[in-house]
């Protein structure tokens, strides 16, 4: 009986450890920002559903380099018979046809909810750039010099 108990407890606070930890994440997802923006659910082009989505976040992690990139940059566009999402001129990825059979829509509307979050997820991960101008240093009343203990301001 109290053998059963202990694995009882045991259990159950196996349980409670678990389930605050996230799940893991599944083959496919493609994550940006600790966000699921995209999940990849069907191999193409000879790769893999995880080869694919490596390949569409090594694509983001190096458009988020760039911070100059606004979501005035992140676009759809009709290739072929499929809609692919782009930053400017870079391909992400495809909505093709059977990821949006299998998601009960068309490759135009899946292209458009991936890139409504695209365009809210991408700027947010996005490095600014501030310029830091120098301050210049106080001046003692009535003197053009700094102030005691200030070095001098430079030209």
């Amino acid at each position: 009986m109290r053998k059963q108990l202990i694995m009882w407890l045991g259990i159950a606070g196996a349980a409670g450890l678990f389930a605050g930890m996230p799940a893991k994440a599944a083959d496919g997802d493609v994550s940006l920002g600790g966000e699921v923006i995209l999940r990849i659910r069907f191999p193409s082009g000879g790769l893999t559903v995880q080869q694919r989505a490596d390949k569409v976040t090594e694509r983001l992690v190096n458009i988020i380099g760039d911070p100059t990139i606004t979501a005035q940059d992140i676009y759809a566009k009709k290739v072929g018979l499929q809609y692919a999402l782009f930053v400017r001129k870079q391909l992400i990825v495809t909505a093709d046809l059977q990821a949006a059979s299998a998601n009960g829509t068309t490759s135009e509307k899946l292209a458009m909810n991936w890139l409504k979050t695209l365009k809210r997820v991408v700027p947010e991960c996005v490095p600014r750039i501030f310029p830091i101008t120098p301050k210049p240093a106080p001046k003692t009343e009535g003197s053009d010099k700094p102030a005691e203990n200030e070095p001098p301001a430079t030209q």
